[in-house]
């Protein structure tokens, strides 16, 4: 049955402002008619809905075209008439001017400005990347290297030096020298020479996929064909010659326990080794793994979770000697051989075997890795030359360098940092990309964000500011034009404007109205107040201390028999008291641990329960019957109703003034290639 509510002078007042004067603005006679085709699905103003329109907004609701073209024609109905009242709604806020309210303009264009950046980099730098890595961790390398360090900022002729070293390294590989003897010899990578440490001993680096190593290492690695030795090449650490001796795809990781025991001053090597092959045979005869890691195990670190050390990709820095072994287990449960390593002897069991992830799966995942290395940032600093390059760019390097004249030659940064200038600098131009140009309090606005190279020499320091500057405004120039080329993020933007001045035009014609109308709030309450009841409620009493200690007091008076009543007057409870007490009714279960006392008898209670960084004690008191909704605890439903009523009003009337018309029997040609598709209906509304 409609509830029939009358319309106060409060909220008429609030309809006519946000109805009425849009009807003065522009009435249904001025409305041109909008031709209606085979393809129309809906007309409303001097606007039209296609069926691709619709298809599109839609499968966008929905999350894709395969989702849409599962559900029924009822769905799609319905869709299509929420979506046309949101269109009116939105046109009628447009036309009493909401969107040009200079807070919604600001808060538009704040939305643009955190948005707008993230998702370009995302477009044109991370997902490259990610695609990158993904790609290269199908496959794994395995390889050795040689490394010649350079220190960061070294002078040309320590670089020449290091540079010549290396090719006399080269010259005795193509001798005939052992690579790994050379390594061990002469490489600058402390762990070549460092005998029993695991990786890099010898130069051996193991397999290794994407995004393990330097991208200029991994990229030549991945170049470099097996049994062959790549050419002298550079990272950021120095000078790297490498030998790649195997590729094959990559392996699904598989999840371990681990088991070891150490050979120390109480535990001989016999006597380890007896132990270790004793507990083999145990794990092979069927006794549970993580009871022998309890009794048995000298790993504190996987100890305490019975052994699971997670899963192991076959590129994780697992030890050589077990990662053989533990990837050669066939089936979970198995249990490798004893393996002696420099730390003991282990066992490693076998206790699931994953999936190499879909590069969806994988993504999440593979950006965070890629946000952290340094060639995402390199990705984003070519991404910004590029824009420079097409814009076109200068700056004035005689005129920053001279505001550098008083900096000491050991401290530009810091110098630069604490800005200095006096304001003919920071208003003197310095800086110009295609027609914009930018003075010196631009540059020095940015520098909190920057790490620039580490020089004494001015006009290197100068180069590097001002670089970095130029190529994070053509980034932001990217990014001013990234809603006229880009349509998924102009959907985005258009999305945010309508549902922004769409929640202005609701609260102050529907919102605000509906929570201050009283009187009609009233009416509707006192048209029928049976309809507003509290249904049966189990009422629970938390008692909640952030130690267990302090909740001693209580549990004695509680297991004395004491009531609610007696308890709670005697409890001590203060702003840092020792227990907060909360009297909760519930009508249904709350997936909370108030759950944990519901089904209780009354008066029963459960025990401290951690809860919120402390304990909780729930004490059932009861059932509370069925009763009737006073006004005041009647609020929240009248006022929601209420709502409801106002808004139905609000479309009714916009319906008429846009003459907006539907038909949904076009929904038929809808997602046409679905199979699942009902047979529609052929009524038309109007």
């Amino acid at each position: 049955m409609t509830r029939r509510v009358e319309i106060t002078f409060f909220t008429a007042v609030l309809l006519t402002a946000f109805v009425g004067l849009l009807q003065g603005c522009s009435s249904s006679g001025n409305i041109p008619a909008v031709p209606v085709d085979a393809n129309t699905i809906a007309v409303f103003g001097d606007q039209s809905l296609t069926v691709s329109d619709f298809e599109r907004e839609y499968a966008r609701s929905v999350g894709g075209v395969e989702a849409a073209s599962d559900d029924s024609l009822a769905e799609l109905e319905d869709f299509l008439e929420r979506y046309v009242d949101f269109r009116l709604k939105v046109l009628a806020a447009r036309e009493a001017g909401i969107d040009r309210d200079p807070e919604i303009i600001s808060e538009i264009r704040n939305y643009q400005s955190q948005f707008a950046r993230p998702y370009l980099l995302e477009q044109e730098v991370i997902e490259p990347l990610v695609r990158d890595l993904y790609d290269k961790q199908a496959f794994m390398v395995e390889a050795s290297h040689i490394l010649v360090r350079v220190p960061i900022g070294a002078a040309p002729e320590d670089s020449l030096a290091a540079y010549n070293r290396m090719v006399g390294l080269v010259d005795s590989l193509e001798a005939g020298r052992d690579f790994g003897d050379i390594a061990y010899a002469y490489s600058d990578d402390p762990s070549a020479s460092n005998e029993g440490q695991g990786l890099g001993y010898r130069g051996y680096l193991g397999f290794f996929s994407g995004g393990r190593m330097v991208q200029d290492f991994e990229d030549r690695a991945f170049s470099t064909p097996i049994g062959s030795t790549s050419p002298i090449f550079r990272t950021q650490y120095g000078y790297h010659v490498l030998k790649v001796t195997d590729k094959k795809p990559a392996v699904a990781p598989i999840r371990l326990s681990h088991l070891m025991v150490v050979v120390d001053s109480t535990t001989s090597e016999e006597a380890a080794g007896a132990l270790i092959s004793a507990i083999a045979d145990s794990a092979r005869s069927g006794f549970p793994f993580e009871g022998l890691v309890q009794r048995h195990s000298d790993d504190q670190w996987s100890k305490d979770k019975g052994g699971d050390i997670g899963m192991q990709s076959f590129d994780d820095r697992l030890l050589p000697a077990l990662k053989d072994p533990a990837f050669e287990l066939e089936n979970v449960g198995d249990v490798t051989d004893p393996i002696r390593t420099q730390f003991g002897f282990h066992l490693l069991q076998l206790t699931e075997r994953g999936d190499l992830p879909t590069f969806e799966e994988s993504y999440d995942e593979l950006k965070k890795r890629a946000l952290r290395l340094p060639r995402a940032r390199a990705k984003e600093i070519e991404f910004g030359k590029k824009a420079l390059a097409r814009l076109g760019s200068s700056y004035d390097t005689t005129a920053v360098i001279s505001f550098f004249q008083d900096a000491p030659a050991d401290s530009l940064e810091q110098f630069f940092r604490s800005a200095p200038f006096d304001s003919t600098t920071l208003d003197a131009q310095v800086a110009s990309i295609g027609d914009s140009t930018y003075n010196f309090q631009n540059v020095v606005a940015t520098s909190g964000s920057r790490r620039y190279a580490a020089t004494t020499a001015v006009d290197e320091f100068v180069d590097d500011v001002m670089s970095q500057f130029l190529i994070d405004k053509a980034i932001d120039y990217e990014v001013s034009l990234l809603e006229t080329i880009d349509p998924e993020f102009s959907a985005t933007m258009n999305d945010f404007r309508d549902g922004l001045v769409l929640f202005k035009f609701m609260e102050d014609s529907v919102w605000t109205a509906a929570t201050q109308d009283s009187v009609a709030l009233e009416q509707l309450y006192n048209e029928d107040p049976t309809s507003y009841m509290y249904p049966e409620r189990t009422q629970l009493v938390t008692y909640h201390s952030q130690s267990g200690e302090q909740l001693k007091s209580l549990l004695a008076e509680l297991r004395s028999g004491k009531s609610y009543a007696e308890i709670d007057s005697s409890i001590t409870v203060g702003p840092m008291g020792a227990v907060r007490v909360d009297t909760i009714n519930v009508s249904t279960r709350t997936d909370s641990v108030l759950d944990t006392a519901i089904d209780l008898p009354e008066g029963q209670y459960v025990d401290p329960t951690p809860y919120n960084r402390g304990f909780v004690v729930i004490l059932n008191n009861g059932t509370l019957p069925a009763r009737g909704k006073t006004y005041e605890e009647a609020q929240s439903d009248l006022i929601s109703e209420y709502q409801t009523i106002l808004e139905e009003r609000i479309v009714t009337r916009l319906r008429e003034k846009y003459r907006a018309r539907t038909f949904p029997q076009k929904l038929m040609m809808a997602y046409m290639d679905s199979p699942s598709m009902e047979t529609p209906s052929s009524s038309e509304s109007q």
